[in-house]
């Protein structure tokens, strides 16, 4: 009896051990394939000037990533994560590349400037701009993207809507709008968010990451709204509204925009135009005083 007693109990181990293994390594493959899927998307995608520029220069600066991964750098590789997730380059290259890309375009400006200025000090000042030039250029990739994603996303939640209205649900109208807005930030997040739902993760948490993905103020409230909402038959309201109120964000920041744009005109009109005006008004009664020692009469 007791000899059965233990049989039984070693199969019920080895059977639940071979059940979380199973799991595991499922689970495993799983975010295998994802981040396979990912970063094929990511291959897909056309490159700007730009990007392009990174990538011809990478067999170059790959032979400063040994000496980089040296140093671990904590917190400024996760700056860089961050960024270039918000830019939508974290797969276009690593940190340790990234950092790379750094020091090239250091030595790259710092030997430029000695070369032509044969200065010391003004090839100290053009290597920390060439060290600190990627930075800008992620920094102008992260706001142009994130632009990009705010003026889309009244008109891909409006197709979200439309979708539900027409008898879709949720899932069902995010397939619809990454099909038709396929290249579109905003849309290629969307997709990645149907990714993570489809490898198990919930709506909640799905959402969640989304608003962290891209990191702009609306999507924040977007995502909220829809998590307080639920996924209940209401969404498609609630999706319309979010539209409608996105579309008069978008037109208060045209009319901030074009007043801001009145004002940077007084400085190169004070500068540049007022100057000649006075000069062709001016000009010729200044000319006469020159010659005749005279000045002219006005009236």
């Amino acid at each position: 009896m007791f000899h059965w007693h233990v049989q039984l109990i070693i199969f019920f181990i080895a059977t639940v051990s071979f059940v979380y293994l199973f799991l595991t390594q499922k689970n495993k493959q799983n975010l295998f394939q994802f981040e396979e899927d990912i970063k094929k998307e990511s291959n897909n995608r056309k490159l700007d000037e730009s990007s392009q520029f990174l990538h011809i220069f990478k067999p170059v600066f790959r032979y400063f990533i040994p000496i980089i991964e040296k140093f671990k750098l904590t917190r400024y590789r996760k700056f860089i994560e961050r960024y270039s997730m918000y830019a939508g380059l974290e797969y276009e290259y690593t940190t340790s590349e990234f950092i790379g890309f750094q020091l090239f375009f250091m030595f790259l400006l710092t030997i430029i400037a000695y070369l032509f200025l044969k200065n010391t000090y003004a090839s100290i000042v053009a290597g920390l701009f060439g060290l600190y030039f990627p930075i800008l250029w992620l920094q102008s990739k992260k706001k142009k993207r994130q632009e990009e994603i705010q003026s889309s996303m009244p008109d891909i939640i409006d197709t979200l809507s439309l979708s539900m209205d027409a008898g879709l649900d949720l899932y069902g109208a995010l397939i619809e709008v990454c099909r038709i807005y396929g290249k579109n930030p905003f849309s290629q997040e969307l997709n990645l968010m149907k990714k993570n739902i489809n490898y198990g993760w919930s709506w909640h948490k799905a959402l969640k990451k989304l608003a962290e993905r891209v990191d702009i103020s609306e999507l924040y409230s977007f995502t909220a709204t829809l998590i307080q909402a639920g996924m209940g038959a209401n969404i498609a309201d609630v999706l319309k509204s979010q539209a409608v109120r996105m579309r008069q964000d978008r037109f208060l920041r045209a009319e901030k925009e074009g007043a801001k744009a009145t004002q940077k005109l007084y400085t190169p009109m004070m500068l540049c135009i007022f100057p000649l005006v006075f000069m062709i008004i001016l000009g010729p009664y200044f000319i006469h005083f020159i010659t005749t020692g005279k000045l002219p009469f006005i009236f």
